[in-house]
């Protein structure tokens, strides 16, 4: 069945459990949800299929040499998101903001956050000295200027802290933790790559409307990773961030030929109450690709050939366990919730563990002879294995 534009469908004599397979055929892409019980449920596809929109936000700040001034917008219900730097001499700052969606007309909060960062190598904010919010409505392809802030717009946030550790598991080595600073669905964000320590100790403001968190990823020696995304009260101490183990592939093997839809794919689940989305991708980018969301520790790729979304014969493909916990099933990972759960920065804890990569080559067809497939090199993996799919779109990196 075809669903409606706004992307509803109906469904009668569905008995449960049942399994729902989404063709989405721009995309060259197709969704399985496996043994789903509900009656409502909301199919998620892991990526932005919408054209983009924008509009552009400029005005002026009090000039302050010695910090560093960032303004941002963030929609109040929807995806739109932007933030620049201020001219520290003239005050000056312009950005651009960007969403995915039909609409065209964006209400959200334009905020004011100015610090000042500490002396080291880790340039992380150390005080702060500003903040302003105002509510602002744009539109598609406008031009908002004169968005200004005066001194008397600003208050003085005073300082607090977060603080706490990170649990590291064995063969895992911590390659990165992240301080988010929340507005709404929105953050800004600072990286410290291979922090030296799992504990740590930030510098916040204790600011009404404005949240905090702390992610963290590791990754062990075959490419596996593991992240969490932590939510964090003000002048909280002694938080633990629980990083755990991830799936580890068994079936098809690395470099495996003859693959087709009767082939059983199955891995090792890692660690923690979850659901697996095991995502399977073409090596030259021309075949069809599939998500499969399921809570057990197997798969096949369903038989796509009658919709047009069949496995190609003698092709190579490459497959992947991405794996979201606390998760409690299916049913939860097709739901509304988990949308936000991968996309909102106020979405609360959320952990991510990414496998590692297997090659394989499909079928091929009677009388060919198929090339072989393997993992792609160490660096390749590492990229492919950050991005993940949560998404954080509406998260910007804190200026350096």
């Amino acid at each position: 069945m075809t669903s409606s534009s706004d992307g509803t469908f109906s469904i009668p004599g569905v008995v449960a459990p049942y399994d729902i397979t989404v063709i989405l055929s721009a995309q060259n892409t197709a969704v399985i949800y496996k043994g789903l019980t509900r009656s409502d449920p909301a199919l998620l596809y892991p990526d932005v299929a919408a054209a983009e929109r924008t509009a552009t936000i400029s005005g002026t700040v009090p000039p302050a040499a010695s910090s560093v001034t960032v303004v941002l917008f963030v929609s109040s219900g929807r995806y739109a998101f932007g933030a620049g730097r201020a001219d520290a001499t003239t005050g000056q700052y312009a950005f651009t903001v960007r969403w995915h969606g039909s609409y065209d007309t964006d209400p959200g909060q334009l905020s004011l956050l100015r610090f000042r960062w500490t002396t080291d190598a880790t340039g992380l904010p150390a005080s702060y000295d500003g903040y302003a919010s105002r509510p602002v409505t744009i539109s598609a392809g406008g031009n908002f200027s004169s968005n200004d802030f005066a001194a008397t717009d600003l208050t003085d946030p005073p300082e607090q802290s977060i603080s706490g550790a990170i649990a590291v598991p064995a063969s895992y080595t911590l390659n990165a933790r992240q301080l988010y600073v929340i507005f709404g669905r929105g953050a800004l964000y600072w990286e410290e790559k291979n922090a030296s320590s799992n504990a740590f100790t930030y510098t916040v403001p204790a600011q009404a409307g404005v949240t905090f968190a702390v992610g963290a990823e590791a990754h062990d020696g075959s490419l596996r990773s593991s992240s969490f995304f932590k939510v964090i009260s003000g002048n909280a101490s002694n938080v633990g961030i629980p990083l755990t183990a991830a799936p580890q592939l068994a079936l098809p093997a690395n470099g495996a030929s003859g693959v087709d839809a009767t082939t059983p794919f199955n891995w090792s689940q890692g660690a923690g109450t979850g659901v697996n989305v095991v995502n399977v991708w073409p090596g030259n980018g021309n075949g069809p690709r599939y998500f499969v969301f399921t809570a057990a520790a197997d798969a096949n790729i369903p038989d796509l050939a009658a919709e047009g979304m069949g496995l190609p014969t003698g092709a190579s493909y490459y497959w992947q366990i991405d794996r979201f916990f606390p998760v409690a099933s299916v049913d939860a990972a097709a739901g509304e919730s988990f949308r936000r759960l991968i996309t909102d920065a106020d979405r609360g804890d959320v952990g991510e563990t990414i496998s590692e990569r297997f090659g394989f080559t499909t079928k091929a067809a009677a009388g060919a002879v198929a090339a072989s497939a393997t993992a792609p090199s160490a660096a390749a993996a590492t990229e492919g294995q950050r991005r993940g799919l949560l998404m954080r779109a509406p998260i910007l990196p804190g200026p350096r």
